[in-house]
């Protein structure tokens, strides 16, 4: 099994003079089973219980992390109470959740910036398993 990670570049600006007020990587993962010639699913590696696996091992770690880092900040968590902060909470993950396999073999769910968490939070990973 093999995981090829592809990276892209986005710059956010007015107009082609101004400079860009952010920028946005994102990554495109692609997981192939060399051996049987097809990309492999989260369900393939993880089962049929893929999703609530990885559910449970992401808010743990989110809830983790926030409790290690007073600078940690995830949509809907924590003590906000602004509404429109759960706009991007993470609620679960599907068959379309980009994720790759590290060099231990274990599934690493990856979150582009700005969909679960601001922006300064960067691209956020987490290890499952």
């Amino acid at each position: 099994m093999r995981s090829i990670p592809t990276t892209s570049s986005q710059n956010e600006g007015d107009s082609a003079n101004e400079k860009p007020a952010a920028g946005k990587t994102d990554y495109t993962y692609y997981n192939i089973d060399l051996k049987n010639d097809k990309e492999l699913t989260l369900k393939d590696v993880l089962g049929d219980d893929y999703a609530a696996i990885c559910n449970k091992s992401i808010v743990s770690q989110i809830e983790k992390r926030m409790a290690a880092d007073a600078n940690a900040s995830f949509f809907g968590y924590g003590d906000s109470t602004d509404e429109t902060d759960s706009l991007g909470k993470f609620e679960t993950v599907d068959a379309n959740t980009s994720f790759y396999l590290n060099a231990e073999g274990k599934v690493v769910i990856s979150f582009p910036e700005y969909s679960i968490a601001p922006g300064y939070m960067g691209i956020q990973e987490f290890v499952i398993g």
